[in-house]
């Protein structure tokens, strides 16, 4: 099937043309807890020396360089995390505010809060340990073995709707990845993210939400059929790089095909500082491919865009790939253009959308404080 693929190198070129801790001792290469998805299986209860977390909650963390987050159980959490050899520290911790039943509410919450009392980190046997500064171990983890389906970005082909499987449209991007308990990816529309069970071929999902942004026909009806073929999945089926989803009655309600790896990296930072790094992120294929269409969609414009000074100036955007780093774009109170063009050609967006979209993008990787600065300019101006 034929598909649009937007990337920051193709809309930079329309842009211009428009106008506890280790031993020492041990042997052998080091633990790391850096870039694992690590399963909660023990926390630390009353009375007794641990409570196990059932198989059917989804509790995780993955840490990556200085962010951690994962699936609380109920809902997806993040916050910064320091790691310096042995020694572990999280700060203030995020989540979504998804309310549902225990076990799985009271483990999050349980479990959450014991992070921030984490100060230590060790690995026997390929369990995880966290431990207080007395030494005593608050949550044990292990590494969840992972079937053919997970780990994988898969790009939604086919969509049952009205009892028949049609391609999705041409232009619509819907994925999904599993990863240790937790379904996320583009619906169509926002992001999707929930919670899933896999034993074997059978497969269920749970706890599906999607984010409020409403958007034009087709891409909203697909992301309302896509979420409900979702839930109606009790198998899936993999052929060389196919996956295919299927209710219980035996119907194919959703195909997919691996989503190769990108030629480029979309990368994002957000102006804020002087004198230290700003924050940045690397955005998905499917953020990449929304981010080109919104810039797309924008009226042209000649002129000197607005430029920032201290405090929140813009979102920088840029693409890199072997051959090195694509020109930069900056999107700054309601103008996307490329960085250091002074007067010229830049796109208009005059309800800031752009911005905002970056702004959702970077939520897990921003403190309260970053996100609020650049919130505070977008209702102010």
């Amino acid at each position: 099937m034929s598909r649009r693929r937007s990337s920051v190198g193709l809309f930079v070129a329309s842009l211009l043309l428009a106008a506890l801790p280790m031993s020492s001792l041990a042997q052998g290469p080091a633990p790391s807890i850096d870039g694992i998805d690590w399963r909660l299986t023990q926390l630390a209860g009353s009375g007794v020396p641990f409570i196990d977390v059932p198989a059917d909650v989804a509790a995780s963390m993955r840490i990556d360089g200085v962010k951690a987050g994962g699936q609380g159980g109920c809902n997806q959490w993040f916050a910064d995390a320091v790691v310096d050899g042995a020694k572990v520290t999280f700060g203030d911790i995020g989540s979504t505010k998804m309310a549902c039943g225990d076990p799985a509410m009271s483990i999050e919450s349980a479990w959450l809060g014991y992070l921030p009392q984490v100060s230590a980190w060790s690995i026997t046997d390929g369990r995880l340990e966290l431990s207080d500064t007395n030494g005593a171990v608050l949550l044990a983890f292990e590494q969840p073995s992972t079937s053919p389906i997970e780990g994988i970005k898969w790009l939604l082909e086919h969509l049952r709707d009205r009892g028949a499987l049609a391609p999705v449209p041409t232009g619509v991007v819907a994925t999904l990845d599993l990863t240790a308990g937790m379904a996320s990816g583009e619906a169509g529309c926002s992001q999707l993210f929930g919670t899933y069970t896999l034993s074997g071929t059978a497969l269920a999902f749970a706890d599906l939400m999607r984010g409020d942004k409403a958007c034009p026909e087709p891409r909203m009806s697909v992301q309302e059929a896509y979420l409900a073929a979702l839930g109606s999945v009790s198998s899936w089926r993999r052929a060389g790089s196919t996956l295919e989803l299927v209710d219980a009655p035996g119907n194919v309600v959703a195909t997919f095909t691996q989503a190769s790896a990108p030629s480029s990296t979309t990368t994002v930072s957000l102006g804020l500082y002087s004198g230290r790094p700003d924050p940045s992120w690397t955005l998905t294929d499917a953020q990449s491919a929304e981010l080109g269409r919104l810039i797309d969609s924008l009226p042209s414009a000649v002129g000197e865009p607005p430029q920032g000074g201290l405090g929140y100036h813009g979102f920088s955007i840029g693409a890199a790939d072997a051959g090195g780093a694509d020109r930069m774009l900056v999107a700054y109170r309601g103008a996307i253009a490329t960085l250091g063009s002074g007067s010229g050609p830049y796109r208009q967006d005059a309800a800031r959308t752009v911005e905002r979209y970056l702004l959702d993008t970077g939520r897990p990787y921003l403190s309260a404080g970053e996100i609020d600065a650049v919130e505070t300019d977008l209702s102010t101006t």
